[in-house]
């Protein structure tokens, strides 16, 4: 919410302050809060023009909880996919930004929690195809 104020700088610390005291939490209604604050760190972070540590806030999100139940969970990692595949696009790195959505797609196409995220990650996909 701060960051859509432009109060980028806020919203980073508010988003640390949730990872740092629930980020071992086992309830997964905290786990949610801990998924969308990490995400949230990459948005921020990529909104500010510190790409290197959007990335790795992005990778943090696939890494804990790309092999999680919870379809809240997964939701936060296939955005957190999607994402990072924009910031490889605009870096020109457009063959590793359409392997992460064909991987998006392959990971989460038979979940109906995910369809709306994996039309995106197909149109996504279908556009860098179109530019390599």
């Amino acid at each position: 919410f701060l960051g859509r104020l432009g109060r980028d700088e806020e919203a980073l610390a508010a988003n640390d302050q949730v990872i740092e005291r629930f980020g071992s939490a086992s309830d997964p209604a905290l786990l949610r809060q801990v998924a969308m604050a990490m995400r949230g760190r990459g948005v921020v972070l990529g909104r500010l023009g510190r790409d290197e540590e959007a990335l790795t806030a992005y990778d943090q999100v696939i890494e804990r909880f790309g092999d999680a139940g919870d379809a809240a969970l997964l939701r936060q990692v296939a955005a957190s996919m999607i994402a990072k595949g924009r910031i490889l696009e605009t870096r020109g790195d457009t063959g590793a930004a359409r392997a992460l959505y064909r991987e998006t797609i392959s990971r989460y196409r038979g979940q109906p929690e995910l369809s709306e995220t994996v039309g995106v990650a197909r149109r996504l996909a279908r556009r860098t195809a179109r530019r390599v």
